[in-house]
């Protein structure tokens, strides 16, 4: 009875290292989307986990699952699970631009919480913790969640189109028709560009090489192939069984060996794989015309400067001729902009508009009273003229009274009005 019961023990041991086994990477075909994403649903299932709300990234030798609203991130282990970040469900990043560059996660801009943010953010494998990347011409950019196209030439990463969120009203977005491109070595935005008028998106994409991009229209049954070096496009007509590719939640293209597969849908219901040669589709495509980036022909380019500066010349010129002085009782007149002005500012610019130049002396006449010494009559003037001065230099921009020693006598101080006006 001893004997059976340890034998019976022993075969329960090997059914269950027989189950853990079969979940193993080893004995999940990863060149296989389709039961690839069956057997991943099996073991997500098994955690109470839902596949669809994780993307997968393969990178380090492992695959790894990242939460689509938070930083919940984990790693694929011998047919196991294991949460590898230490931090929360913060639900901000719902349609974040994800992608890995030099086998380390990132995640750029993100929705949440009736906010789009701009931030680019990355995991930090030895804190297992997120961190920021730091970067210039932020300003340039809108908060945004992704839903577009991306992909990198060299250390650049560019981002076709996306959703702006920065609206009127919450719950308001808009899909723009821009892109921007970032670059990883300098760490900011490098420029920022309209798409070109006839470029429209695709139903799928992936960059399958460091040089051409494949965006997937499978209901025209055709493939374009973006050159990521002067941004042109080829075509290639697709079959029937490649023109049946939709976009399943979380089946990511496999890239293996310069063959492409990805699965589609059979008559039956069931599903099945498609294997593309990226080598004989590039070889076997056409050049056509259009470009993916929005275009100013030079010529016209040098129009519109040419147009702006006579605009600007003239509309200076006009400026420069409608602006004179002229005074009220209460207001100082420049061109067709005024400024309130006092009784004693009124004296001293009627002064100064009679004569070219006035002596110390005289503007202190203004302010003779009965009982005040002249040192207090001569920082009176002062204050007042240095009150006229701000205000018109706060409004115009220009100083209105300059004071300056006489080239007749140095220790005389002489005012008048400002040359320029």
């Amino acid at each position: 009875m001893l004997i059976k019961n340890k034998i019976v023990t022993l075969y329960m041991h090997i059914l269950f290292f027989l189950f853990i086994w079969s979940f193993s990477p080893d004995n999940i075909d990863m060149n296989n989307p389709m039961v690839q994403h069956e057997q991943l649903d099996s073991i997500f299932s098994s955690n109470k986990l839902i596949l669809d709300d994780y993307k997968q990234f393969t990178m380090r030798g492992s695959d790894y699952f990242l939460n689509q609203s938070s930083g919940i991130l984990y790693q694929l282990d011998q047919g196991i699970l294991v949460r590898i970040d230490e931090s929360y469900d913060d639900k901000i990043h719902n349609q974040s631009l994800d992608f890995v560059y030099k086998d380390t996660l990132f995640r750029f801009g993100g929705y949440g919480y009736f906010h789009a943010h701009k931030n680019l953010i990355y995991f930090d494998f030895p804190t297992k913790q997120w961190d920021m990347v730091r970067f210039t011409g932020h300003e340039q950019i809108e908060g945004f969640s992704f839903g577009g196209v991306h992909f990198f030439s060299g250390d650049k990463l560019y981002v076709i189109g996306y959703t702006s969120h920065a609206a009127t009203f919450q719950n308001e977005s808009t899909f723009i028709r821009k892109g921007f491109v970032f670059d990883f070595k300098t760490r900011g935005i490098e420029a920022v560009f309209e798409l070109d008028q006839n470029f429209y998106f695709p139903t799928n994409y992936i960059q399958v090489n460091n040089r051409k991009v494949f965006l997937f229209y499978p209901q025209e049954r055709k493939l374009l192939i973006l050159d990521t070096r002067d941004f042109t496009f080829q075509r290639y007509a697709l079959n029937q069984v490649e023109g049946s590719l939709r976009k399943y939640t979380n089946s990511q293209f496999r890239l293996v060996d310069n063959k492409l597969m990805f699965p589609f849908p059979k008559v039956n219901g069931e599903r099945d794989i498609a294997v593309m040669d990226v080598k004989n589709v590039i070889e076997n495509s056409m050049p056509i015309e259009g470009t993916l980036i929005r275009q100013t022909p030079y010529y016209w380019a040098w129009a519109i400067v040419g147009v702006l500066i006579f605009l600007a010349s003239l509309f200076y010129g006009l400026n420069k001729k409608k602006k004179k002085i002229s005074i009220t009782e209460k207001y100082l007149f420049y061109g067709k902009d005024k400024l309130e002005i006092d009784p004693k500012m009124k004296l001293i610019i009627e002064l100064l508009m009679e004569g070219d130049t006035l002596k110390n002396s005289e503007l202190n006449e203004l302010f003779f009273r009965e009982g005040l010494n002249p040192i207090h009559i001569n920082r009176e003037k002062n204050l007042c003229i240095d009150k006229l001065n701000f205000l018109f230099q706060t409004k115009f921009n220009k100083q209105f009274v300059i004071k300056s020693k006489s080239a007749l006598d140095k220790r005389m101080i002489i005012y008048f009005l400002n040359p320029d006006l």
